[in-house]
């Protein structure tokens, strides 16, 4: 709360009130200093948080930051250390002398997903191309593995992805396409058509659409082919394959694809798969 705040408070009244307030470092660490009993701090959450603010991305919506009758802090702890990580000032809305009990009551709602905000805004297929636009814009940062936990980025950070590369929604389309046919994730083969469009869209459609999903016109030894066999098998062997290595399976069907090169069989490399060794599309 603000120095103002708090006198109000103390002369007496304590119905609720809010207040506008422009929150700065120094104010959240004063704030944090009250924030005496709440949720376990998610260091991830923060860290979204300051990007969105660090890359002015960060828009004011209305949700408050709360305190109690008493002056602690009843929500508003990953917002405050955000602004202290991102060093910015961001206008938030301050609501104050509530019961401390109101709590319970707090953050308990359906969280707003991606899918939802694309599907509200019209986008056809708004799921499938929010679970590909999470990974792609993991994929652009640095991160190889989906399966462990790969870096989640923010909805400010997928809708800027998605405006500067408006074809993953033709991603959606062919991944849509593909949970018919193949035993693993769609939206991985969705992320790894788009990458793989960016190198060629015509070759990517060839291979992608034409041969791995429709099958037509492949010899035994095409990498469509042996990566559709190494699709099923692991398929067979696990249930369905991780997206770890299908991203990696298709990349190198994809380069053999690319370069002319007939294959026998796609394994791992000797002394197995690790961070120096993903492959990249050619």
């Amino acid at each position: 709360m603000t120095a103002s705040m708090f006198a109000r408070s103390s002369r007496g009244s304590q119905q609720p009130a809010h207040e506008l307030v422009m929150l700065d470092p120094a104010l959240a660490t004063k704030w944090l200093e009250r924030n005496r009993h709440n949720r376990n701090l998610r260091l991830s959450k923060v860290d979204q948080y300051a990007r969105d603010m660090a890359a002015g991305k960060w828009q004011f919506n209305g949700d408050p930051i709360r305190f109690a009758v008493n002056g602690s802090m009843l929500d508003g702890q990953h917002r405050c250390h955000a602004v202290v990580r991102s060093g910015v000032t961001v206008q938030v809305l301050v609501v104050y002398n509530l019961a401390a009990d109101s709590q319970d009551t707090m953050d308990i709602g359906a969280a707003r997903l991606m899918s939802d905000q694309l599907i509200l805004a019209g986008e056809a297929n708004g799921s499938m191309v929010a679970a590909i636009l999470r990974r792609l814009v993991a994929y652009q940062a640095g991160f190889r593995s989906f399966d462990g936990g790969a870096k989640n980025p923010t909805h400010a950070e997928m809708r800027e992805y998605l405006e500067a590369h408006p074809t993953v929604r033709s991603a959606a389309e062919v991944a849509n396409k593909a949970k018919r046919f193949l035993p693993c994730s769609p939206s991985m083969v969705g992320v790894a058509y788009h990458l793989c469009s960016q190198v060629n869209g015509e070759q990517a459609n060839q291979f992608f659409v034409t041969q791995l999903i429709e099958g037509i016109g492949l010899r035994a030894a095409d990498p469509a082919r042996v990566l559709y066999k190494r699709l099923n098998d692991m398929g067979t062997a696990r249930g369905r394959t991780n997206a770890d290595d299908t991203l990696r399976y298709i990349f190198l069907a994809w380069n053999a694809f690319r370069t002319g090169r007939s294959l026998t069989r796609l394994q791992a490399p000797r002394g197995g798969w690790s961070s120096t060794n993903f492959p990249e599309p050619l």
